[in-house]
């Protein structure tokens, strides 16, 4: 699963936010509770361009998987027209303190939070791989150093997955 760097601690117009509220934020994220969507711009209305489906926090920073990206945000990302992200956060919601409430991706806005890598949709990424599980016997029975080859070689393509 790719995550994407989000949101860092720091001192905001918003007010403060510690390493420690950043792995908070981090930890309190359930998508089955409340899942934030993915927007464009801070808009509140419209479509989600996707969904944020895990959080976690790497040295005072936030960073988010998404699931169910839509095609036309991996368009607008590629073609550069949104290159920068915000976040938006919930101080409480429902007990939970902080929450995240959608991450926004920027076009023409300058973000708050300067200097975060860059959000990028390779295609590569969306590639979908099947195992398929062979139930005929074959023919011929195979050496156990022929087995040993092919584990080897699975365990490395779902390394790579």
């Amino acid at each position: 699963m790719k995550f994407f760097e989000v949101f860092k601690a720091g001192n905001y117009p918003q007010g403060v936010f510690s390493p420690q509220d950043v792995t908070a934020l981090a930890a309190n994220y359930d998508p089955k509770f409340c899942e934030a969507p993915i927007t464009l711009d801070h808009e509140q209305k419209g479509p989600a361009f996707g969904w944020v489906s895990g959080l976690k926090a790497e040295n005072g920073k936030l960073k988010a998987s998404f699931r169910d990206v839509a095609d036309e945000l991996k368009d607008f990302v590629q073609a550069g027209k949104y290159r920068k992200v915000s976040v938006e956060i919930y101080r409480e919601l429902e007990g939970k303190k902080p929450y995240l409430k959608a991450v926004s991706f920027l076009g023409a806005a300058i973000p708050q939070i300067k200097g975060m890598e860059p959000v990028e949709f390779k295609e590569a990424e969306s590639d979908i791989y099947v195992f398929e599980l062979e139930t005929e016997k074959p023919e011929k029975t195979q050496p156990a150093e022929d087995f040993k080859s092919e584990i080897a070689k699975l365990s490395e393509q779902m390394s790579e997955i």
